[in-house]
């Protein structure tokens, strides 16, 4: 009994090749034809010839007119962009001209200042060292100075002479 669970499988495969077979047996044939080839005549053909010719030439003449325009326009662009670029060289030496200048001015404004400012510097001591001599002097002048001159500043006596000595 163990084959009949494969009888439905068995059926199938017999059933696949039965119709393998039919189709393997059945050839398709084409219907055999004579092709014979016979002259056929062309009663423009010659007016025909003759107005391609013309059309040819006509293209041929089209063509060359365009060719000569084309090579005109060519030759106008490549003049232009000959004189954009000599244009632009020309701007681009001017500009490099103006910053050359431009540096050198800044350069010059650079060493005037450097130059003011050591010359403010110059007077500023000499202010100062008035300022402060004038100070010295005045002070010299209030607290005394007793003979020695290394001492800037003389100091008030806290004890007054009075002719003791210890």
């Amino acid at each position: 009994m163990d084959w009949q669970k494969y009888l439905p499988w068995i059926i199938g495969g017999v059933v696949l090749l039965y119709v393998l077979t039919k189709f393997r047996q059945k050839t398709l044939l084409a219907p055999q034809t004579q092709i014979t080839q016979t002259p056929q005549i062309d009663p423009y053909l010659e007016a025909r010839s003759k107005a391609f010719d013309s059309l040819v030439a006509l293209a041929g003449i089209e063509a060359a007119q365009d060719t000569e325009k084309f090579k005109s326009t060519v030759g106008l662009t490549v003049a232009n962009k000959s004189y954009d670029t000599q244009v632009t060289i020309a701007q681009i030496l001017a500009n490099a001209e103006t910053y050359a200048a431009n540096l050198n001015l800044f350069q010059r404004n650079q060493d005037r200042m450097i130059q003011q400012s050591a010359i403010d510097r110059y007077y500023s001591s000499r202010n100062t060292q008035a300022i402060l001599g004038s100070v010295n002097q005045a002070l010299s002048n209030v607290f005394g100075n007793r003979g020695n001159s290394n001492i800037v500043f003389g100091t008030p006596k806290t004890f007054p002479d009075y002719g003791f000595s210890f």
